[in-house]
């Protein structure tokens, strides 16, 4: 089968990459009412019912605008449980939400094109209730990535090329990185020293790596580089991550383009570079995966994305770093469960 191109492939990550200029404030606000742009607590409510206990997969459940979780076990679940009080437009049917943990706290990046809402990042407590939003001002976001600093990464799809909406250790005002040696980036990680890493595909089409250095003020994008790694020009990336325990560099890529899908995850240590990699199979059930993925709180588990051949959605679970298939993790009323993380978490992720 031939590669997904770059376009087919935000189709399946991004739904929404029709939006490329914010709506104005009078069109979100009729949309879906005001919707804060700084950070804000609300009203703390009751807490999580009584059966929530940790660790737990929380993905988001696009039929009812909310967030759902399972408790994290072998096998997996097919008994996924709602995580009441929060119902967000920006979570829908037709939106595209990534998410990242952070104590108790779910980070989304979303955006709805159904309301006219362009990007926003959404912190929600997952035991208070207490939530708040930020503006994302460039782009259509696809992932996001938290540092051990609490700065937030932001990925955006924009007309020809992505770029990153940084908010310094969780600022309100964020920054735009940009660079032209990666046109469509769909996956992000940072690592512990605060670099930046985008697998996404170049300007032909190929399947790259590339790197934001952190410098003395931030992330450098005048200094971007792409990283010399495995599975360029032929793999479909998958997803990136980063390693807290080791620092090591995650890369997931398809090789054979869901046919069905036979996925290489790629594990480099420092300097990262094809000279120096541990390659294993990850395996799975279903027919093509689409990422992201995500590790546990002691790097033990990894989690992505799948689907069978009906198109149902399901998450995956394997080992890490062996890839042996631990469980899969399914909502039996929705095909497709949203982006996803795990609480507890350990940064960065």
């Amino acid at each position: 089968m031939k590669k997904l191109s770059a376009a087919l492939r935000l189709t399946v990550f991004l739904p929404i990459i029709a939006i490329a200029v914010a709506p104005s404030a009078s069109a979100m606000s009729a949309a879906v009412g005001t919707i804060p742009v700084s950070p804000r607590a609300l009203t703390a409510v009751a807490p999580v019912a009584a059966g929530w206990r940790k660790p737990a997969l929380i993905a988001v459940d696009p039929a009812t605008q909310g967030l759902e979780y399972w408790h994290v076990q072998p096998g997996g679940s097919n008994t996924p449980q709602t995580l009441s009080g929060l119902h967000s437009p920006l979570l829908g049917m037709c939106a595209y939400s990534s998410l990242v943990g952070h104590g108790d706290v779910v980070i989304a990046a979303s955006g709805n094109p159904c309301t006219g809402v362009s990007s926003l990042v959404l912190f929600y407590n997952v035991v208070t209730k207490r939530e708040r939003t930020l503006s994302d001002p460039y782009g259509t976001a696809s992932d996001i990535a938290i540092g051990k600093d609490s700065s937030l990464y932001v990925l955006n799809a924009i007309n020809r090329f992505s770029n990153v909406a940084w908010y310094p250790q969780g600022s309100p005002q964020p920054r735009e990185l940009f660079c032209k040696k990666i046109q469509y980036g769909f996956f992000i990680a940072v690592d512990n020293e605060g670099d930046i890493f985008v697998q996404g595909t170049d300007t032909q089409n190929r399947n790259a790596v590339v790197e934001f250095p952190a410098g003395p003020n931030g992330p450098q994008s005048d200094h971007c580089t792409r990283l010399p790694l495995l599975n360029e020009g032929y793999a479909n990336p998958n997803g990136v991550a980063i390693d807290p325990k080791t620092d090591d560099l995650i890369t997931v890529d398809d090789t054979s383009q869901c046919a069905p899908s036979i996925l290489v995850m790629s594990i480099y240590p420092k300097p990262y570079s094809r000279k120096n990699v541990k390659t294993t199979s990850l395996e799975n059930k279903a027919f093509c995966t689409n990422g992201p993925i995500r590790l546990n709180a002691d790097s033990t588990i990894i989690f992505f994305h799948d689907q069978d051949l009906s198109s149902n959605g399901e998450i995956d679970s394997s080992s890490y770093p062996s890839g042996k298939l631990l469980g899969i993790y399914t909502d039996p009323k929705d095909t497709s469960p949203g982006g996803f993380t795990t609480i507890p978490n350990t940064l960065p992720n």
